[in-house]
């Protein structure tokens, strides 16, 4: 693995997006750069060291020096089950109106200011099966929508906390200009 250099070396590994707290997730990647050439076997013997519950899945090994890979996507998936508080036909018509809205104005707090941004043009997909509601959300420079931004849209009310704990990361991935969908490993 590769170090910085000066005084204190750090690996030079960079995680994608963050995941927040309380969320799950099935797709968390990072890039890791090496100081020589990679062998597969090199993959196995991190996967062996790895803390529990933490594994590497697939890797893809880059040879040129390439925009990293969280900073690449623009898309993230997630899924929330619904079925404790609405029925399908109130949330699918919760989410139409949603998806109707030509401008979205929420508040974001920071650290000093608050500030009203439109998150419509983040909001790329919102649909509901018998389980659950699934959300296409931007990131990056795209437009930027928290999922849990879209549970206070659904009216949650005293069940805006319980939902925000069965937040589940799906997919985190890149669509092109041409609107093809690339996934993380093929970028």
């Amino acid at each position: 693995i590769a170090y910085s250099q000066g005084f204190n070396p750090s690996m030079k590994l960079s995680f994608g997006p963050p995941l927040p707290l309380g969320f799950t997730s099935e797709c968390e990647i990072f890039d890791l750069v090496f100081d020589s050439i990679v062998m597969p076997y090199m993959i196995e013997n991190l996967k062996k060291v790895l803390p529990e519950g933490i594994n590497i899945i697939d890797f893809k090994i880059i040879m040129t020096k390439s925009k990293s890979l969280g900073a690449a996507l623009n898309r993230i998936a997630y899924k929330v089950p619904y079925q404790k508080f609405w029925n399908y036909e109130e949330i699918q018509n919760k989410l139409d109106n949603i998806l109707s809205q030509e401008n979205i104005l929420i508040e974001r707090v920071g650290k000093n200011k608050t500030t009203e941004i439109d998150i419509r043009q983040g909001i790329y997909q919102l649909n509901v099966d018998n389980e659950f509601i699934t959300m296409t959300l931007g990131i990056g420079t795209g437009g930027y929508v928290k999922p849990t931004e879209i549970i206070d849209l659904l009216d949650a009310k005293e069940n805006k906390e319980y939902l925000a704990y069965q937040i589940h990361r799906q997919a985190m991935y890149q669509v092109d200009d041409d609107g093809n969908k690339i996934e993380s490993l093929s970028i």
